[in-house]
């Protein structure tokens, strides 16, 4: 099988800021599940193919647990509780560590709106802002404000449990 290759030549570092119940969520058992964590994972890897990726994932306290363990690789690890919880948590990083400085590409792995002016302010800045969407939908402004989108859905056909 090809790897996928989303840019011709990707440059410089990359950072992933994934809202995991986001991309991952169940919808047919309205939960998160182990199984659902691993498939996203490795499609969120399989697009990382030629970057140099650091990742922060996040989460709310009672799926941290099963996010950390099952999403196989080393990661930053954020979680909190309440609505939009994880959003906020990936949102503080975005608008408080200089990303713009550190890094050429960000992948934010949620089509929520509320990145919509985050991601917008770091385009401006010359950062290419890639969105990739799993279970959930992905918010017209900030479809507007990015470079690319990737939907997981595409991806999980060239990806194996295995």
């Amino acid at each position: 099988m090809s790897e996928l290759n989303v840019f011709e030549r990707p440059i410089g570092r990359a950072l992933f800021l994934g809202d995991i119940e986001n991309l991952a969520w169940d919808r047919e058992k309205n939960t998160l599940l182990p199984h659902k964590i691993e498939l996203t994972s490795k499609a969120v890897n399989k697009i990382f193919n030629g970057y140099e990726v650091q990742e922060v994932i996040a989460s709310s306290r009672f799926f941290a647990e099963s996010v950390w363990f099952n999403w196989g690789r080393n990661a930053r690890r954020l979680f909190a509780s309440g609505p939009d919880a994880a959003d906020i948590e990936l949102l503080r990083v975005m608008n408080s560590e200089d990303l713009a400085a550190r890094f050429n590409t960000v992948f934010i792995g949620s089509g929520d709106g509320i990145f919509s002016e985050a991601a917008s302010d770091l385009v401006t800045k010359g950062v290419q802002v890639v969105v990739l969407t799993g279970t959930g939908t992905l918010s017209k402004k900030l479809e507007l404000v990015t470079s690319f989108s990737i939907s997981l859905h595409n991806v999980f056909s060239h990806v194996s449990m295995n």
